[in-house]
């Protein structure tokens, strides 16, 4: 006698499927966005670190995966120093915050980062950690310093070229004088 036992599994498999897919979707726009994503858990601990932040940062992608498999790496010494104070904002008021700031890496590099931080929750509405969004923004704080320092020089311009001219007017002034004596 035989008992045999037939089970649909096809829902079972398309479902796997369609998770598999959007798992694919994840981590291809993760590792293909140009800015840095960062993700934290509650304590501040880096959970999970995009190529883009990386390289804003300067730090060697082995080199932080290393770290990241001993759980080592935390959020100062990936994006800035000082920011337990900007995590725990967002950790206690779950809100978002944003800064920008000078970091100087580790391993020498030194950029201007724009830096989004927002708080991540469970399906039940309780914090589970930290997404931070990192931007290099280095050349644009490069390009605005230069046209403030160009704006300065044509406001000396001016300046030298408003007195260039009373001066001129007060010694054509002199000039008529002492010829009509």
């Amino acid at each position: 006698a035989f008992i045999a036992m037939i089970l649909d599994i096809t829902e079972r498999a398309r479902a796997e499927q369609a998770v598999r897919e959007s798992e694919a979707r994840y981590r291809a726009l993760l590792e293909q966005a140009p800015l840095g994503i960062v993700t934290l858990d509650r304590e501040g601990h880096v959970t999970s670190i995009n190529p883009a932040a990386l390289r804003i940062a300067g730090v060697p992608k082995d080199a932080a995966e290393t770290q990241i498999g001993r759980q080592t790496l935390s959020v100062p010494q990936v994006m800035a120093a000082g920011l337990d104070q900007m995590i725990r904002g967002v950790r206690d008021e779950g809100t978002s915050r944003r800064q920008e700031l000078t970091y100087t890496s580790s391993f020498g590099k030194t950029v201007e980062i724009s830096l989004d931080m927002a708080p991540l929750f469970d399906s039940d509405g309780a914090l589970s950690g930290i997404i931070a969004i990192a931007e290099d923004v280095t050349e644009r704080k490069r390009l605005e310093s230069r046209d403030l320092q160009s704006q300065k020089m044509e406001a000396i311009g001016r300046l030298a070229g408003g007195v260039a001219h009373d001066v001129n007017n007060l010694m054509t002034a002199i000039t008529v004088t002492t010829e009509l004596d």
